[in-house]
């Protein structure tokens, strides 16, 4: 298929694919990046030019996230991933999370507040 493959033992998958598609987001209108994955980490580099195909789903071959669906599936925006994985918690990247605090309230909170750094900053006002 003429793909080319491209490995660092000093970096995991996903900060490489991170590293080349932010590498390939120029901002020119014909250039598109696909990214195939199940990393809910990557879904932070979706934007109108770079989608992320989830091979976790297997209703179709791959389930397409693009903005609209990211919104649709968390109800963030993609550069919000980040700190809604911190608030709900990432057992694949062993990330803890807040006690009681799951998806839906993690996104209502973000919704709220933009970042996790206002929900901390605000956190005696918040559920007020």
């Amino acid at each position: 298929m003429g793909l080319q493959c491209r490995e660092d033992p000093d970096f995991e998958a996903d900060d490489l694919i991170a590293s080349y598609t932010r590498g390939f987001d120029t901002g020119e209108k014909d250039v598109f990046v696909k990214i195939i994955s199940s990393d809910k980490d990557l879904l932070e580099l979706v934007n109108g030019q770079v989608e992320l195909l989830d091979s976790r789903d297997h209703q179709s071959p791959f389930l397409r996230m693009d903005v609209a669906e990211v919104w649709n599936k968390w109800g963030v925006r993609p550069h919000q991933m980040p700190d809604l994985l911190a608030l709900m918690g990432d057992s694949a990247d062993n990330i803890p999370g807040v006690p009681g605090i799951g998806a839906k309230r993690a996104g209502a909170l973000l919704g709220h507040c933009g970042t996790l750094k206002a929900i901390v900053q605000q956190a005696q006002d918040v559920g007020k």
